[in-house]
């Protein structure tokens, strides 16, 4: 570093030096002039003697001058030579200290100097780098011509590419060329940045990721409530198989649902790319015991992947499912027991993934919540539809019973019978207070009270309705001319459990007071708890 600095003692001999021989030549000058001007004005001596005399003083006084231009050239070119002396230790400093890998190619492109960044850079000594051809350290593929390597960076100033270390791995470089800082040189510098590379496609990758998980909690969420909004069965299978496929990439897709016990019945399929909707498939009844990977399913709570059916001890194709190589199906859990399975295939093995398996287990929660919805729905509409048909046949019985004055003792003992005998539970009370005013044998099994117990006593005093409210909104839905049909309440028997029922209400007038027809019944599928 000290020999880079300059040399102030070496400055300053220069200096006394010129001053000396300004001195010398200023003598020398006027001794000459002198020694002219008394030859000249001498009348002593000859004219040509006078001549050789002047001449010889104007050639002393060229030498003198000459000698001093040359002394002056001279300290130039030193003090120059110093200066690029300096300045040429000053870039052999940065050259060598830079952190950068920089590199001197000849025309040829030919390397013919680098500095020791450059050679840790590429891991090789300087005599593998000095003289080889700089092509040969770039990552280029086998076929091609060594001489096309640099064809990306001889078109471009700066950019990135490809470089190789002597130990064959791959480096990212950013580089910067400068053609001709000198004549036939050019100068490349080169910074590695395979670390930051890796950083942005690790960041690359994460944001993909994450882009991925929110579709992904998008879809499930659109299906989630698309299938909570939807009662029906059917159309909850097609939401199911439809967003399944916008996830999972499969060529065929089944839903079974279990019929009793290992018993399954295909309910709904659908085939990869040309779903344009699920397609309804007949009632297919198969024995689960009879294929082992459903057997697995029904006993498992989680889902089960098959990467390879040939591979997997016992495989057997599902129905429509010929040539099925990957596979995949997970148990559909609602209220702690099975209501079917959802599966996928696909033809090529080692197509659905681990995180296949993980999407369809998400989706199949709510799947699972939203069959089993369904299918309550439907087993309430056929229970609904049998208790209005029952009304409507005591509607029609009371009809008859009023046609005529001259046969109302006679309808009313028909009435009364049919009152008494039907299996469903029926109660008469009075509109204002509640009070019972007739039962049928039917609502003393149901509630566990005889006749005589409830005769003359209102429901609010026995506890019937757990909320008194619940009858006063009844008896105002009933004044208004409302009637109600197949609704769902609670009511306490006489052992003081709450059950669900599904009854019907209607004003009807006897004795000329208004009263309240009650059918109701307990299906045995319903509870308590599922009563809403």
């Amino acid at each position: 570093m000290d020999s880079s600095l300059p040399d102030r003692g070496a400055a300053s001999t220069p200096v006394a030096r010129g001053r000396a021989w300004n001195a010398a030549s200023f003598a020398a000058v006027c001794s000459a002039l002198i020694c002219a001007v008394i030859l000249l004005l001498s009348p002593r001596l000859e004219p040509r003697i006078s001549l050789l005399g002047t001449s010889l003083v104007a050639l002393a006084i060229t030498l003198v001058l000459l000698a001093r231009s040359i002394y002056l050239t001279q300290s130039a070119v030193r003090s120059a030579g110093g200066i690029l002396g300096r300045r040429t230790r000053e870039l052999k400093a940065v050259f060598e200290s830079a952190l950068d890998s920089i590199v001197v190619l000849d025309e040829l492109w030919i390397c013919r100097h680098a500095n020791p960044a450059a050679l840790q850079l590429l891991g090789v000594r300087p005599e593998r780098l000095l003289g080889q051809p700089i092509a040969s350290f770039f990552a280029i593929p086998t076929e091609t011509p060594i001489g096309k390597a640099l064809e990306a960076v001889r078109s471009h100033d700066h950019g990135q590419t490809e470089m190789l270390r002597s130990t064959g791995a791959a480096l990212t470089v950013e580089y910067a060329l400068s053609r001709n800082f000198l004549p036939g040189r050019h100068l490349v510098i080169f910074r590695d940045i395979t670390e930051r590379r890796r950083a942005e496609e690790e960041r690359n990758r994460s944001l993909e990721m994450a882009r991925s998980a929110l579709r992904e909690a998008h879809a499930l969420r659109s299906a989630t409530l698309a299938l909570a909004r939807e009662l029906r069965l059917n159309p909850v299978l097609d939401t199911l198989l439809h967003t399944l496929h916008t996830l999972v990439p499969y060529d065929a897709a089944q839903i079974f649902l279990v019929e009793a016990d290992a018993r399954l019945f295909l309910a709904r399929e659908s085939h990869g790319s040309a779903l344009e909707g699920s397609v309804s498939v007949g009632i297919e009844t198969l024995d689960a015991s009879t294929y082992p990977v459903l057997a697995s399913a029904l006993k498992s709570r989680n889902g089960i992947l098959v990467s390879d059916t040939n591979s997997w001890n016992g495989w057997r194709d599902l129905p429509m499912q010929d040539s099925v190589r990957s596979w995949a199906g997970v148990p559909l859990w609602a209220a702690d027991r099975v209501v079917g399975i959802l599966t996928v295939a696909h033809t090529q093995p080692g197509h659905l993934l681990p995180e296949h398996l993980r999407i369809t287990e998400s989706l199949a929660v709510s799947a699972a919540v939203a069959i089993q919805n369904a299918r309550l729905y439907e087993r309430a509409e056929i229970y609904a539809a049998e208790l209005e048909r029952r009304v409507s046949d005591l509607r029609s019985a009371e009809q008859i019973l009023t046609q005529s004055e001259e046969d109302r003792r006679a309808s009313a003992d028909c009435f009364k019978k049919v009152f008494r005998f039907a299996p469903i539970a029926l109660s008469v009370t009075a509109l204002e207070d509640g009070r019972f005013i007739e039962v049928n044998e039917a609502f003393e099994r149901r509630f566990g009270y005889t006749r005589d117990e409830l005769i003359g006593r209102t429901s609010t005093e026995l506890g019937l309705w757990p909320d008194s409210a619940g009858r006063a909104m009844l008896a105002a839905d009933l004044r208004h001319g409302k009637t109600i049909h197949a609704a769902f309440t609670q009511f306490r028997i006489r052992s003081g459990d709450l059950r669900c029922f599904l009854y019907s209400a209607e004003l009807i007038h006897l004795n000329g007071q208004p009263c309240i027809l009650l059918a109701c019944d307990h299906p045995p599928e319903f509870d308590s708890e599922k009563c809403n």
